[in-house]
């Protein structure tokens, strides 16, 4: 199947695979890797395979993937946030925290960034900047986000705030 690819055009090989990337992403990652033997200088096609594998599970290459378009442009976002992403789903909240935060810095108005990073946040036992950042995220999906997801956000924040004024006062006994 791949020899088919070979010769066409990059750019054409590139638009056909994000047409198909979230129904098919083994063709879609096939349509990339010969992107990629033309030219392999596209960080958002190596950020946009490194979403395939994730899809395939096979999270070894998605992370490559990822390091490479970061390398090839340190601006972009998208790959700081799925490292992030993959970080906090191995539970490296360090690594996920890190990324994530740098995710944020090129791109503030990525609300998934913050949830994630509050997550990981809350994991390191960094209360306050869980906090910040599920605020943040609350304010962004507030008006226009899923309902559900808000009452669980604010209740966590709820839960988080109780956290801080037990840090500032804690209970003599």
């Amino acid at each position: 199947m791949a020899i088919l690819f070979m010769n066409l055009d990059p750019q054409l090989l590139i638009r056909r695979a994000e047409a198909i990337d979230d129904r098919d992403p083994e063709t879609a990652a096939r349509l990339y890797e010969n992107a990629l033997q033309q030219d392999e200088n596209h960080p958002h096609v190596w950020a946009n395979l490194g979403s395939c594998y994730y899809r395939l599970k096979d999270r070894e290459q998605a992370e490559f993937c990822w390091a490479k378009s970061i390398e090839l442009d340190t601006l972009m976002p998208e790959p700081y946030y799925n490292m992030g992403c993959l970080f906090l789903f191995l539970g490296q909240y360090e690594a996920a925290a890190r990324f994530l935060r740098h995710s944020i810095e090129l791109d503030s108005d990525n609300s998934d960034a913050y949830y994630n990073l509050g997550i990981a946040a809350e994991k390191l036992g960094n209360i306050n900047e869980s906090l910040a950042a599920r605020r943040i995220f609350l304010t962004r999906i507030w008006t226009n986000g899923d309902q559900d997801l808000c009452k669980s956000t604010l209740k966590t924040v709820h839960r988080l705030e109780r956290l801080v004024l037990q840090q500032m006062h804690p209970y003599r006994a």
